[in-house]
């Protein structure tokens, strides 16, 4: 079946949407759904989705609570943390007419700025006490309002701030600070924790995807010409309308160990994939490295196996709206693998971690030279 096709008409029908089919609306499947068919609109001509994309903004304007915040349905005005979502959304649909009903963006934006994550003073029990690696003075955003600042909440509001112009606001600085801090040792991350009572703990790949789309155009590598492009969404650009890259690091040992940071993440993730990834894992790990500037060989396999298994059980728009909106963002990218470099299932590597591991850095080494070819910055 032509999946992509099959799933996409099918989505519009579902919008607005909700994680699981005929399930209540919610303000993040509605706004990936979107996304999603912005994406595969993006190079169509006549658009075949902007009655089902209006609706679902018209949806997301009349979900927005009076402080400019979005909950996670329209019986749960609180947490906020999906308001990150419809700005986004908002930054991707430029090109179209105003919705029915608008949502206040510049409310929106307030309202994320002054969200704030819980720190916790070192000298009144940071590290020694909690026993934690992570720096816990350091302000990013929380899953809910009063709370301590985990990664993908941060993740998220990175991503809508950048959408809107404020890729250099002091907000989002600190929030990258944030993310690179949360990184593990050994590269990935988790939702936003590295060591604890001396235990480093497990990367995973949802969160790792996440962080390396909020990371695009960071550290000065990779930057090829492939992720230089609207990697999100059709009108999404970095810091709004135009790529700006961050002011180089100073410090270069600083920069150096960023670089290392990412090269170790993208070699995690790259071992992890495959077709027995579920369609949310392999979804935000396929947008990070594209983000990334990097397109397995095998992805479009990966995406029809994970679309056809969606379909033979659930049929969740959710689950359908990002393996769609992965697929969209693929397109726009050349094969970046090395095909001696990777097996269609991933599997062989997978029962040896160590081999596993050390074919992830190959392949990132081998991204990193050839970007050096073209000019990029390894």
């Amino acid at each position: 079946m032509d999946w992509i096709n099959t799933s996409s008409e099918f989505l519009a029908q579902q919008i607005p949407c909700g994680y699981e089919r005929d399930s209540q609306p919610q303000t993040e499947p509605t706004a990936v759904a979107a996304l999603a068919l912005l994406a595969l609109d993006q190079s169509a001509n006549p658009r075949r989705f902007t009655t089902p994309i209006q609706s679902a903004r018209a949806w997301l304007a009349q979900t927005q609570n009076t402080d400019g915040s979005l909950g996670p349905n329209r019986d749960h005005a609180i947490p906020g943390w999906p308001t990150t979502w419809a700005l986004i959304v908002e930054a991707a649909a430029t090109e179209l007419p105003p919705a029915p009903s608008s949502l206040d963006v510049g409310q929106g934006l307030d309202w994320l700025l002054g969200t704030k994550g819980m720190t916790m003073p070192r000298s009144q029990g940071g590290h020694a006490e909690l026993s934690v690696l992570h720096d816990v003075e350091l302000v990013g955003w929380p899953w809910v309002t009063g709370t301590h600042t985990w990664l993908e909440p941060t993740c998220l509001a990175i991503l809508a701030l950048k959408a809107h112009g404020l890729g250099r606001h002091p907000r989002v600085r600190e929030g990258v600070t944030v993310l690179f801090d949360r990184i593990l040792p050994a590269g990935g991350c988790n939702y936003g924790n590295t060591v604890v009572l001396g235990q480093e703990l497990r990367a995973h790949v949802q969160p790792t995807g996440l962080l390396l789309l909020a990371l695009a155009h960071e550290a000065d590598w990779p930057l090829g010409p492939s992720a230089m492009g609207s990697f999100l969404c059709p009108g999404y650009r970095c810091d709004g309308g135009e790529i700006k890259l961050p002011a180089p690091v100073a410090d270069s040992a600083a920069a150096y160990k960023r670089q290392t940071q990412l090269k170790k993440s993208l070699a995690w993730l790259l071992s992890e994939l495959g077709t027995d990834s579920t369609a949310a894992s392999l979804s935000y790990g396929l947008l990070g490295l594209a983000a990334q500037g990097i397109r397995p060989r095998y992805a479009v396999d990966w995406l029809e196996k994970s679309a056809q298994r969606v379909w033979q059980g659930d049929r969740s728009p959710y689950r359908l709206a990002l393996l769609l909106y992965a697929a969209a963002r693929l397109r726009q990218l050349p094969v970046t693998i090395p095909p001696t470099a990777e097996s269609p299932a991933n599997h062989a590597a997978k029962s040896n971690p160590p081999e596993r591991a050390a074919r992830g850095l190959a392949i990132v080494n081998w991204h990193a030279g050839k970007l050096a070819t073209v000019g990029g910055a390894p």
